[in-house]
């Protein structure tokens, strides 16, 4: 029998939940407005620079660069060439630049890393230069340095040790765009990169810079396409040559459901949704033909930020066909796949002298672990040094013993959606409109089963459709959300109601509460003709079977206060996606609503047809979903967009297909007497245990 014991205890809260900055404006559109920005890039000088005078002058082919300093000193302008004054002989130094750019006509946005010439009054100076933000060319910059002498050159680095982290699931990882349903797992590994990457600055907002692009610029019209400039001389690894064009047209198009009806690429309904094609213009040049184009697409698709298509090689491709591909993952990061073994873990090592970033680790091991207590376990005795997805009333007790909480950390959103209400009956219309006429699950145009379940709708049947809103609402009404936060969370959740949207939100209405109230929803059922009580199902995975779940303490309350039996199915998830994906599945499942992005940003495909075909879906479709997310990806005004929001989270309150329980933060866990430093890439998905960027970790 289910057991759930309330408990008023509430562990120490050990940091505040910071909430997602508006995000900064998109880098690198060229054109004829003027676009300002904050940025903060930092510049590593590994030789000795020699000054003439008090003096030291950097240009490069007559164009400023945008160069490096940490130190207490004046940095001015002279025309388009930053001039650093230093009173001394010699410098080496880093420097923190935090800066107000203004384009100007057609800027030119680029990471420099490279080993240059500088000449200086006809001196010449030799230094290599790593740009880690965004280094502007014809640009007028005002800058601000606040900074530390580094007193010497920087060694190149020298990759050494194992880092081991322990993860509650490691999906499926390969090299075949169209056979990738967990690419967004494999992106975080380091294995692979992205035209674009996310940076966060100093005060936490989210913007993007170059990676494997470096530049890019958008159509006249701002929306048609956005064109990339592919940086040269980048290889993937095993030999199979230099990353070009190609590469990028065939990683973004064999995902695209619209091109490869049986991609299973998780980002391949967004790409279906927002994309046309990606045509090739030259080796080292690509077009991005959309459907739909707005602020948040090139974040959300284009970088590593939530998914985003990592580039993988054509030629791999070419050589042993889709289907071998799927066994060897081969990328251009800063480490190299060596092994993945699904259940077991992925194998990686460090690939010398990167061009982006040499590792610091040599050797990398993520170990799936299914049960948090065995992942909390090893964290303690240092078996590993990282541990992810670890249970959040653990956190108050790993903290006070020393652990830390990695940097990056998501407002995750614990919501369910009452699965198998599948109400659209034909495609949205930048979909065609065709009606839904196959009877075979998968197909672009199946008609879903509208199984006799109390809680599952027909639209053409207003008796069951009123009776199954009744039930829904019931369910909702039932679960004690402050009492699942004070145990579940450790203190360190809040209450929520709607799915993507925190109840502190301006844009949040109080009537969007949903009340705990269990004789009202006991009257509802009754109504709804189920007065003694029903069956229901859930899907809750490996987990349920070893830790305290929120499957497991709503289903306590709903038994007794509704007498509701709940059976929860403990599959792993790669068996039971495809009935997401084929849209037959019934069974509840928690799926969040993106908390942690701007309440703005068009919401939400997943729970619709855009999706498909093999596209992930919630095990929902509702055609006002439908509609407000093609509005809202093509909605510039922010008034209409607000607009958007209210009318969706309304229509929701009334029917809740998709019912909010609480939102609550993920994060890694680290070891700080193994680990020295951990910088992260800006986090938007929360798989993989919360962790990426490992090339970044530096061991003790």
């Amino acid at each position: 029998m289910l057991k759930f014991i309330v408990s008023r205890h509430r562990l120490k809260a050990v940091w505040a939940i910071t909430s997602l900055a508006a995000f900064a404006a998109v880098v690198g559109a060229c054109g004829s407005d003027t676009v300002t920005e904050r940025v903060v890039e930092t510049v590593i000088v590994e030789k000795v620079i020699t000054e003439k005078g008090d003096t030291i002058v950097v240009t490069e082919k007559g164009d400023t660069v945008v160069e490096t300093v940490i130190v207490e000193k004046v940095i001015t302008e002279k025309g388009d060439t930053i001039v650093v004054t230093e009173k001394g002989d010699t410098v080496v130094e880093t420097v923190i630049v935090e800066k107000v750019v203004t384009e100007k006509g057609d800027t030119v946005v680029e990471t420099v890393i490279v080993e240059k010439v500088v000449t200086e009054k006809g001196d010449t100076v030799v230094q290599t230069v790593i740009v880690e933000k965004v280094v502007k060319q014809d640009v007028q910059v005002t800058v601000l340095a606040v900074a530390t002498p580094t007193p010497g050159a920087v060694a190149p680095i020298t990759s050494r040790g194992r880092l081991v982290a322990a993860i509650s699931n490691v999906y499926f990882m390969n090299s075949s765009p169209r056979y990738c349903p967990a690419c967004s797992v494999t992106a975080r590994t380091g294995a692979v990169e992205f035209l674009l990457q996310a940076v966060r600055d100093e005060s936490g907002n989210i913007g993007i810079a170059p990676m494997l692009a470096e530049s890019w610029t958008q159509s006249a019209d701002g929306i048609s396409y956005t064109d990339f400039k592919i940086r040269k001389g980048v290889q993937f690894h095993d030999g199979k040559g230099e990353m070009t064009a190609k590469d990028v047209a065939f990683s973004w198009n064999d995902g695209n459901p619209n091109i490869v009806p049986t991609s299973v690429h998780d980002t391949g309904g967004a790409i279906g949704t927002i994309m046309e094609n990606v045509e090739i213009l030259d080796e080292y040049n690509v077009r991005f033909h959309w459907k739909a184009f707005n602020g948040s697409i090139l974040l959300s698709y284009v970088t590593n930020f939530i998914e985003g298509i990592g580039i993988l090689s054509k030629d791999f491709y070419d050589e042993v066909g889709d289907d071998a591909m799927r066994e060897t993952l081969i990328g251009t990061g800063p480490l190299h796949m060596d092994r993945w073994t699904q259940h077991e873990g992925a194998f990686l090592t460090a690939v010398p002298n990167h061009w982006r970033k040499t590792s610091f680790v040599e050797q990398v091991s993520i170990l799936e672990v299914p049960e948090s207590a065995t992942r909390k376990a090893m964290l303690q005795t240092g078996q590993a040094q990282i541990a992810g997805d670890l249970a959040l009333k653990d956190w108050g007790k790993l903290t006070d013993k020393g652990f830390q909480i990695a940097n990056e950390r998501k407002l995750g959103d614990s919501s369910f959606t009452m699965a198998g209400n599948y109400w659209e009956t034909s495609l949205g219309s930048t979909m065609g409109g065709t009606e839904f006429t196959s009877s075979e699950p998968g197909d672009l145009l199946y008609l879903p089963v509208l199984e006799d379940k109390p809680w599952i709708g027909d639209p053409g049947n207003p008796a069951k459709h009123e009776s199954a809103k009744k039930v829904r609402t019931a369910l909702a009404m039932s679960i004690d959300r402050q009492a699942l936060v004070n145990v579940l969370t450790g203190g360190f959740g809040v209450v929520s109601s709607m799915p993507g949207i925190a109840n502190s939100d301006p844009l949040f209405k109080a009537e969007w509460e949903i009340p705990y109230d269990p004789e009202a929803a006991r009257a509802l059922l009754a109504e709804a003709g189920y007065a003694d009580g029903f069956d229901i199902e859930w899907w809750g995975g490996p987990a349920v079977a070893t830790d305290d779940t929120i499957h497991e303490a709503i289903a306590a309350m709903w038994l007794k206060e509704l007498n509701v039996s709940s059976t929860i199915d403990q599959q792993n998830y790669s068996s039971f996606r495809p009935t997401l994906v084929n849209r037959t599945n019934t069974k509840l499942l928690f799926s969040g609503g993106g908390v942690h992005t701007p309440v703005t940003w068009p919401r939400d495909l997943n729970a619709t047809s855009l999706s498909r075909p093999g596209g992930y879906n919630r095990a929902i479709e509702i055609p006002i979903f439908r509609d407000t997310y093609i509005a809202m990806s093509t909605e510039l005004d922010t008034g209409n967009l607000e607009d958007l929001v209210e009318a969706y989270f309304d229509w929701n309150r009334e029917w809740l297909v998709w019912v909010g329980v609480y939102q609550a933060p993920s994060a890694a866990l680290y070891d700080p007497t193994s680990v020295a430093s951990w910088k992260m890439a800006p986090e938007g998905k929360g798989v993989l245990g919360m962790m990426n960027s490992l090339e970044w970790v530096k061991l003790k």
